[in-house]
């Protein structure tokens, strides 16, 4: 509150019988501290009704009435109207001054408080601007405020309510009620807790499953023939009248719902039974991609709350070389080694059992089939590149000597040929061999097939019918092939084929030049 004091002056103060000041027009608080509306007023006639008023909004903050016995100064009958709940035990008035103390202030006290102070002989008014600001960490005093009553209350009374309760959820607990879990195919004891001998009192249990309808499974009278359990329950519920407990054997999924025990006419208690399934052996599936590994835990039937994985003794923690995916199931060994064979466990658990299984991994720093394929990939590339500088010497002796040395070249070009497929096609077979059969590999093993079948049907008409040496052999012993050549069908009506035959006219000329 510092800074030039403004007075509101009023030109009919002479002749007023009251004479109001205010210090300032707008004053600025912090939330959780004190503020002081300052002011000051005089009497002409010191005798007389005198009423201070602050309000806000049209809110009463303060409205005090007394009898003025002489200028600023108060004495007599004096009384204060109710302080509504917004400022009850927060606003301080200054009767001798009409100045107005708030106090804790809160984000919602900003705003135009007016002050009107009135006597027998008038009224005079006043406003001023007050702005509630946060409280932040430059110009904050060193002095810290303690914490407002009301906060300290609060917090109080929050910590009795969880005491509260707690207590009582202890006592439930212990009073037999709440959810009991149970494996399918164990026995579960359904116990109240009441804590006394009921062989003498009536006992009623009853039962509401998944179909919602209301079943009693039991019905005890003391000094009657026990009745028979219910016929689902029949030679699987055993009660112990001393204590009203029953024991439930081999249960099963229909089982579970909620069981109400009724002692007398007014002691109930009502148990919720939920059944898991129990963890069976986990089946361990390993696949190898590569360089990696992976193992995958199967749970086959119920669900398991965690998954663990061990090499040995030793737990298995996520990491670069070892990593869990899907909740743990599965087991990823980045660029396995040698090093990493062992057995692997795995182990699942949920809320009542636990299982396991093991598994013997061993590894090679290359699988041996993978291997042998690389080797035939190599192997048949260096056939492909042989090839081609085969066909590379054949243009060339072509074009410059126009010689038929070409046709030696040409089944050269197709026995390599051959040699290449196979060694594809035994490279494809490890393959497949090692990671399986898919339709990619499928097919194009079966194309490489038969691509084969026409590289060895070329050949093998090239071997029989185009080589010089195969056609001077059969032309010096049988006259049958230079018949076919003229046109003439041999002794046995047979002709050649056609395809063969045009690529021996070359050779059977050169023959008959000989010849002459």
């Amino acid at each position: 509150m510092c800074g030039a004091c403004l007075f509101a002056f009023n030109p009919f103060a002479l002749l007023a019988a009251v004479t109001l000041r205010v210090s300032q027009d707008s004053v600025n608080g912090t939330v959780g501290e004190s503020v002081l509306l300052a002011a000051s007023y005089t009497v002409s006639d010191p005798g007389g009704y005198l009423r201070i008023r602050w309000t806000r909004a049209g809110i009463r903050a303060v409205d005090y009435r007394c009898i003025s016995d002489r200028e600023n100064s108060l004495s007599g009958r004096c009384h204060y109207l109710p302080v509504p709940g917004d400022y009850k035990h927060r606003v301080v008035l200054f009767p001798e001054n009409a100045s107005l103390l708030l106090q804790h202030l809160h984000h919602n006290d900003s705003g135009i408080y007016e002050l009107s102070v009135s006597h027998s002989e008038g009224t005079e008014t006043a406003k001023i601007t007050l702005m509630v600001q946060n409280t932040t960490g430059c110009g904050m005093d060193t002095n810290t405020k303690e914490t407002p009553r009301a906060e300290a209350k609060i917090r109080y009374a929050s910590l009795i309510v969880i005491l509260i309760f707690l207590c009582f959820t202890v006592k439930t607990q212990r009073a037999g009620e709440g959810d009991v879990l149970a494996a399918i195919g164990s026995s579960v004891l359904l116990d109240p807790g009441h804590g006394a001998n009921l062989s003498h009192s009536q006992v009623e249990w009853t039962f509401i499953g998944s179909d919602g309808k209301l079943v009693t499974i039991l019905d005890y009278v003391p000094n009657s023939p026990i009745q028979k359990p219910n016929e689902a329950f029949k030679s699987r519920l055993h009660f112990n009248a001393s204590n009203g407990s029953v024991t439930l054997t081999n249960l099963k999924p229909s089982d579970q719902g909620v069981y109400t025990i009724t002692v007398g006419s007014n002691w109930k208690r009502s148990m919720d039974l939920k059944l898991i399934e129990p963890m069976p052996e986990p089946l361990i599936k390993a696949t190898c991609m590569a360089s990696a590994v992976e193992l995958i835990c199967l749970v086959t039937a119920g669900k398991a709350s965690s998954i663990l994985w061990k090499k040995g003794p030793d737990v298995i923690k996520n990491s670069q070389h070892y990593q869990l995916v899907q909740n743990n199931s599965k087991l990823v060994i980045v660029k396995a080694t040698e090093t990493d064979s062992g057995i692997y466990t795995c182990i699942v658990e949920n809320m009542l059992s636990k299982n396991s299984n093991a598994h013997s991994l061993i590894l090679h720093d290359v699988p041996l089939l993978l291997n042998c394929a690389k080797i035939l990939s190599i192997a048949a590339l260096v056939t492909a590149v042989v090839t081609l500088i085969c066909k590379i010497i054949e243009f060339f002796i072509e074009l410059k000597t126009r010689s038929k040395q070409k046709q030696g070249l040409q089944l050269h070009q197709n026995l390599l040929q051959i040699l290449q497929f196979l060694l594809l096609i035994g490279a494809f077979g490890c393959w497949i061999s090692t990671e399986g059969p898919t339709k990619i590999t499928v097919i194009v093993l079966m194309f490489l097939l038969l691509l084969l079948a026409g590289i060895v049907s070329s050949t093998w008409c090239i071997t029989f019918y185009n080589t010089k040496k195969f056609s001077k052999i059969y032309i010096a012993k049988h006259g049958k092939w230079r018949n076919w050549t003229t046109g003439n069908p041999s002794a046995t009506g047979r002709e050649p084929d056609e395809h063969c035959k045009q690529f021996n006219e070359p050779f059977l000329k050169h023959t008959d030049d000989e010849q002459t």
